[in-house]
C-alpha cells in the first residue's frame, strides 16, 4: 500500500476572498444620526458596521468595504469626521491584544431577582 504526500518544499496557494455580500432587499437604512435616540446607540451603529467589515473582510477588500460603510453612514446623516474617528478607534481596539483580552476576561452578568427565593 503506497501513500502519497505533499513535498515539504511545495507551497499550497489558495485564492479565497472574504467579502460582505448584501441581499437585493438591503436598503442600507440605519438609525438616522438626526433621530431622537441616545448618542451611544448612534455610535453603536458605526462601530457594529465597522467591526463587521474588519472581522469578515480580508485585507484586499477591507478598504472597499470601509468606503462603502462610510458612504452608507453619510447617507444616514452621520458626520464624516465622526465615522473616520470611529474607524480609527476600531482599528486600534481590534489590533490591541490587551484590549481584547480585557474585554474577554471582564464581562457583566445580570440575573433576575426573585422574591420567592429569599430566605
Amino acid at each position: 500500500m503506497s501513500t502519497s504526500s505533499i513535498p515539504s518544499n511545495s507551497l499550497l496557494k489558495t485564492n479565497i476572498q472574504l467579502v460582505l455580500v448584501s441581499f437585493s432587499t438591503n436598503t442600507d437604512k440605519y438609525l438616522d444620526f438626526r433621530s431622537n435616540h441616545p448618542t451611544c446607540h448612534k455610535l453603536s451603529v458605526v462601530d457594529a458596521l465597522v467591526n463587521r467589515a474588519m472581522k469578515i473582510c480580508d485585507e484586499e477588500t477591507l478598504d472597499t468595504e470601509l468606503t462603502h460603510t462610510k458612504n452608507v453612514l453619510m447617507m444616514n446623516n452621520y458626520p464624516k469626521t465622526l465615522i473616520e474617528k470611529r474607524i480609527d478607534r476600531m482599528k486600534i481596539l481590534l489590533n490591541d491584544p490587551n484590549v481584547t483580552q480585557t474585554r474577554i476576561s471582564s464581562f457583566r452578568v445580570s440575573a433576575p431577582y426573585y422574591t420567592e427565593l429569599r430566605k
